[in-house]
């Protein structure tokens, strides 16, 4: 193929749900003979072909050229219902603000330096309790609330 045989599988491993990044369009097809040839496919909805420059969301982070790795659109929904699933069953704030502060530990997760942190976990849990409408310091649900 285009890419010297096999040469992307001698040198990556390919995990189902990896980031392959190519260095231009032309490569495209070529990309798409040598994943038939070591008999993968693309997955029609689960793929993004196109340029990276506004960045793309993988494992919760969203990735960008030259920028800190920040929760994706999707991390943080999810964080919001699991968090007004949790306030819904306990309705205890010291435990949702556990949560929020696990949930953070996870998005650092050992990758120092490569995440951002900007405003902290305070500024999560701030952001979850705004979602929730809980007031932070009485821990009570305004009215028109969850």
């Amino acid at each position: 193929g285009a890419f010297g045989g096999s040469e992307i599988a001698r040198q990556f491993r390919i995990a189902p749900g990896s980031p392959l990044l190519i260095p231009s369009e032309s490569n495209i097809a070529a990309l798409h003979e040598e994943i038939a040839a070591l008999g993968l496919h693309l997955h029609r909805v689960k793929r993004f072909i196109g340029r990276t420059t506004q960045g793309f969301d993988f494992l919760g982070y969203r990735i960008r050229a030259g920028a800190r790795l920040r929760p994706s659109a999707e991390g943080l929904l999810r964080l919001r219902e699991r968090a007004r699933r949790l306030y819904e069953r306990e309705g205890d704030t010291r435990r949702l603000r556990q949560y929020v502060l696990r949930w953070w530990w996870w998005h650092l997760g050992g990758l120092d330096g490569m995440v951002s942190r900007r405003g902290g976990v305070r500024r999560i849990e701030r952001l979850v309790f705004r979602w929730l409408d809980i007031h932070p310091r009485r821990g009570t649900v305004t009215a028109g609330g969850a």
